[in-house]
């Protein structure tokens, strides 16, 4: 086993910690419960995620001064843990507040953000599902991101704008249908948004589309006139999806800006 990227950013990090941590878990728990059965392969895959983890855990003290778990305090009972040493941060803490920022980005990028029936970002962590505080039952996530659970139950969208209107006002309503008009846009539409002043510079965008193998983009692009944009460029890609990663090295090419991916889906 070995990760397909090794991470850069903080948030790369904890996601790489967090995703070998549940495989090693989830194998584990299959083995004592006699789901799945030992075998040489199983066994190796297991001891490379554990290296891997041990490796990343090592890093992140040296990137961002997190402590590792073993060098951690124990947490007594009925007591506060002390305070990690100036400038560092216990890997709990750390871990905590990773997961915070991570779901905190998730919960943007629903309509329940923009929705006053929700129970909020907290409930949404706390939980790990849509906090709706009108549906009832469980919801792991939506179907479409801009669509109310409430509607692909009994609700009409009549009924749903009625009740926002009731529980916030017009405001409200305003700030859902905002929030809905944007999260129906293509991503890279709605990556493109957050920078106005972006402009097309020939020289980055070839360099990206070449060291990231878009080669007929690449030929686009020469074939493009001078007063071309950046738009003109996406249009070139037929998948929406290739022309929002092209972005995202895009912008990092060209402003120095890290996890660029996170802000869209």
């Amino acid at each position: 086993m070995e990760l397909k990227k090794w991470p850069e950013t903080e948030m790369e990090y904890w996601t790489s910690i967090e995703g070998l941590g549940g495989f090693v878990w989830r194998m584990n728990h299959d083995l004592a419960d006699g789901r799945i059965e030992e075998s040489k392969g199983m066994n190796k895959d297991l001891k490379d995620a554990q290296e891997i983890m041990e490796k990343l855990v090592s890093e992140i003290f040296i990137k961002f001064s997190v402590v590792a778990p073993q060098n951690c305090p124990r947490k007594e009972f009925d007591k506060e843990m002390p305070k990690a040493p100036e400038g560092q941060i216990w890997y709990r803490d750390w871990c905590n507040k990773m997961k915070k920022e991570a779901y905190a980005g998730a919960y943007a990028k629903i309509i329940c953000s923009a929705c006053p029936l929700s129970e909020g970002l907290e409930k949404y962590i706390s939980l790990g599902q849509v906090p709706c505080g009108v549906f009832s039952g469980y919801i792991y996530e939506l179907r479409k991101p801009y669509e109310c659970a409430m509607l692909s139950s009994h609700w009409t969208r009549e009924k749903l704008l009625a009740e926002i209107q009731k529980e916030g006002g017009d405001d409200a309503v305003s700030a859902f249908e905002k929030k809905e008009k944007e999260l129906k846009d293509p991503p890279s539409v709605r990556l493109l948004a957050l920078y106005p002043e972006l402009v097309l510079d020939r020289e980055v965008a070839t360099k990206v589309l070449v060291d990231k193998s878009w080669p007929h983009q690449a030929e686009a692009l020469d074939n493009l006139p001078s007063e071309a944009t950046l738009k003109d460029l996406l249009s070139t890609f037929i998948h929406d999806s290739s022309a929002e990663e092209f972005l995202w090295h895009y912008i990092e090419a060209l402003t120095g800006e890290k996890e660029v991916h996170n802000k869209t889906y």
